[in-house]
């Protein structure tokens, strides 16, 4: 999306209580170009400009990353750089973690198991503890 149209819907939902959910699907730039057909630079920047937001209006929670765990593609790597990219920004952003299970498409992969979500999910709290270090923050989720 064009930065002047993000900055349009970014002030329409900050005045109105509205939140954005917004996926994160890969760290890696050539895995993105793999998996989507371009790169997620511009996606990356788009997250950074609506992480401004964050501290304009902390609550109700105006920004949530989300990450669909999809097995073979997305592990435990990808997740520990999605959530040091949003750790960087603030290491108090909402991060939801999403077990994948094919419905449609994809359908030749497995749900993603529980022990690579637990594996995911250590990561990214492993993420948040290291950048509340380096921030001297003390707060714990």
């Amino acid at each position: 999306m064009p930065p002047a149209l993000l900055k349009q819907v970014a002030e329409l939902l900050l005045n109105s209580g509205g939140c954005i959910k917004f996926e994160l699907k890969v760290c890696s730039k050539e895995l993105h170009i793999a998996l989507r057909g371009v790169s997620n630079e511009q996606t990356l920047k788009n997250f950074g400009l609506l992480a401004g937001y964050m501290r304009k209006r902390p609550t109700p929670t105006f920004l949530v990353a989300s990450t669909l765990l999809v097995p073979g593609h997305i592990d435990k790597a990808e997740v520990a750089g999605i959530a040091s990219f949003i750790c960087s920004l603030s290491p108090d952003f909402p991060y939801a973690l999403l077990a994948f299970h094919f419905q449609y498409r994809l359908n030749d992969l497995p749900p993603a198991s529980r022990q690579d979500a637990q594996e995911c999910l250590a990561e990214a709290k492993a993420q948040v503890e290291s950048q509340h270090n380096v921030s001297g923050n003390g707060a714990r989720r």
